[in-house]
């Protein structure tokens, strides 16, 4: 604890005692001010259960597109691939749209500079491992509550079949490396010059509301989760480490529901 409080300070002063130049900036303003845009898009037109109207649209048209798409909608894979449009939702609000204002505000600064690297990780990958084997027994709990088991996975039909299984994780685990990217290297490393450590909680609010929809403890749990991966995205300068907890819990709680549901 002590040492991330020192990393939180030692961030906090590099903000304030930075170039004379960087004193003053509307960076942060564009920042956020996109944030905000890009999450309200993809709550309103970047869920799994959007991806129906449209193919509902298409089908009423003719030729092969709309045959295609009457195809999907009424066959046994339109759940999946509603899914699969939630993740490429999510790859494009959380990573392709961010990337591409970096790209404007920052030319020339690589995205490994916003935690898109593997290097950071070196040293640390025991901590993310901890991190993970601390999660289990509170999963494992969790795994007998009525909330728990209709809430994962949220692909229903996961468990039909080991390519149903697998395909979902994969869109879920896209979208959490996106996910990561958004909260704790956009939001984080683009803040942290004029805010100092205190990216990290301002991170943390968007973070916890994205959770509203999930039972109460996982809602407040991301408050917790967002302070601690944010410090060490801050002091890893990666956002893979976070991304390889959050698939592994993703992973085990969706294979405890399946089990749990199963008997």
């Amino acid at each position: 604890m002590r040492g991330r409080v020192a990393h939180w300070l030692r961030t906090e002063w590099e903000s304030v005692h930075g170039p004379p130049a960087a004193a003053f900036s509307l960076e942060p303003f564009v920042v956020l001010a996109a944030a905000a845009a890009l999450l309200t898009l993809l709550h309103f037109h970047g869920n799994a259960a959007d991806l129906g109207p449209i193919l509902a649209w298409l089908e009423r048209g003719d030729g092969a597109l709309a045959s295609a798409a009457a195809a999907l909608y009424r066959g046994p894979w339109f759940e999946l691939a509603s899914y699969g449009y939630w993740s490429f939702a999510c790859l494009l609000a959380y990573f392709v749209a961010p990337a591409l204002l970096l790209r404007a505000l920052r030319p020339g600064e690589p995205l490994s500079s916003f935690g898109l690297n593997w290097s950071g990780l070196r040293g640390h990958g025991r901590t993310y491992l901890l991190l993970f084997l601390a999660t289990l027994p509170l999963i494992a709990v969790a795994s007998t509550r009525p909330s728990f088991q209709v809430t994962y996975p949220f692909y229903r039909l996961a468990g039909r079949s080991v390519l149903d299984f697998v395909l979902w994780e994969a869109f879920y685990a896209l979208q959490f490396v996106t996910l990561e990217f958004f909260f704790r290297g956009f939001l984080v490393h683009a803040l942290k010059r004029d805010l100092g450590a205190h990216a990290v909680f301002v991170a943390v609010v968007p973070y916890c509301m994205i959770h509203f929809q999930k039972p109460l403890p996982e809602a407040l749990g991301a408050i917790v989760a967002g302070i601690v991966l944010g410090t060490l995205s801050l002091r890893t300068g990666s956002v893979l480490g976070g991304a390889g907890v959050h698939i592994g819990v993703a992973l085990t709680m969706d294979a405890l529901a399946i089990a749990q549901k199963a008997g």
